[in-house]
């Protein structure tokens, strides 16, 4: 059984490092290789302070046991709302053509519970968040996370950007939405442009929530697997480009959801409790409650951890309220009547 080393990053202090890039170079410096080294690599981020440096994943080789991880420590679990009191990678580009976070260049890499955030302040952003470069993508994982575009006087092309050829790579139960983007082909909060007959891209309960009124919310390739996700754009089109014969159980507030049993022209302030301030909890009488398809093959729990019951549309589960009766003490009226007992 592989070793695992864990490293940690804390932007404030205790930690091993003070950046998530200081601690995936340790790695790179010292296990490029972690198939040879048998070992499997963790990275867990904390602090208060936001961490402003660029990241690149990339230089090491992976298979699936010994496989790497960055994922958001448990006492900065973000709970499905975005915390400027937790951990967050925050990331402002000045040139064009910029990608800010580059988790893209290692197979078998998962990436956890993370917040993920920026914007440009001149020349624009291409890719925010950049996973899965041509061919790397195999057996890799984007779960639980916030990503989080914004306007910072500059645009925006695309939040989330899936590399060419997917191979066995999964986004689930995340959450994507923002503002600053431009209009043309390739604005969208997320992007796959080639894709790979052999084996669809899984994208599953995630929420996407954009409310400028230029470019898309899904732009995907033929092969890619769509269910449960709920998407809301303020004017471009939900989705575009997947399979609707793999596909199944999505949201749209257009009409473009794809697959069976999906739910068209909704309206956001029916299915959430306040998507405009970055509530996306369902509210109930939801449509999106136990509207999904049974995806446990692939995971069991929701963006906060909670355990789905039953199958839900979008990153959170259902949790009803529960009212406890107010139960009052019986009164008696007149007098109790005695009993008497025989022997």
């Amino acid at each position: 059984m592989a070793t695992t080393i864990t490293k940690t990053v804390n932007t404030v202090s205790g930690g091993d490092f003070t950046t998530m890039q200081a601690a995936e170079d340790w790695f790179t410096t010292n296990y490029p290789d972690f198939t040879s080294a048998d070992i499997a690599g963790v990275i867990t981020c904390a602090g208060s302070s936001a961490d402003t440096t660029p990241v690149v994943v990339s230089g090491l080789t992976t298979d699936t046991t010994r496989n790497f991880s960055i994922q958001q420590a448990a006492s900065d679990a973000h709970g499905g709302v975005w915390s400027d009191t937790k951990y967050r990678l925050d990331i402002t580009t000045t040139t064009t053509y910029a990608t800010a976070i580059r988790f893209s260049e290692v197979k078998y890499a998962t990436y956890q519970g993370l917040q993920l955030t920026g914007g440009a302040s001149a020349g624009y952003i291409n890719i925010l968040v950049y996973f899965g470069a041509y061919g790397l993508s195999t057996g890799c994982k984007f779960s639980g996370c916030i990503v989080r575009a914004q306007n910072r006087g500059a645009p925006i092309y695309k939040a989330f950007f899936v590399g060419d050829y997917p191979s066995l790579a999964e986004v689930s139960n995340n959450i994507f939405y923002g503002v600053g983007f431009v209009n043309g082909d390739d604005s969208a909060l997320i992007k796959q442009t080639n894709d790979n007959s052999g084996s669809y891209l899984k994208f599953y309960n995630n929420t996407l929530y954009r409310t400028d009124t230029l470019g898309l919310g899904v732009d995907v390739g033929t092969y890619a697997d769509l269910k449960n996700n709920t998407i809301i754009t303020g004017g471009g089109a939900c989705y575009t480009g997947a399979d609707a014969t793999a596909s199944s159980n999505n949201v749209s507030t257009d009409d473009t959801a794809p697959g069976s049993d999906s739910l068209i022209n909704q309206v956001a302030t029916d299915l959430m409790t306040s998507p405009s301030t970055g509530d996306f909890t369902l509210k109930a009488g939801s449509n999106a409650i136990e509207a999904g398809a049974d995806l446990s093959a692939y995971f069991t729990t929701d963006i906060t951890g909670a355990t789905r019951s039953t199958w839900d549309i979008g990153a959170f589960a259902y949790i009803a309220t529960s009212t406890v009766p107010t139960l009052s003490a019986p009164s008696f009226v007149g007098r109790i009547p005695s009993t008497t007992l025989a022997f």
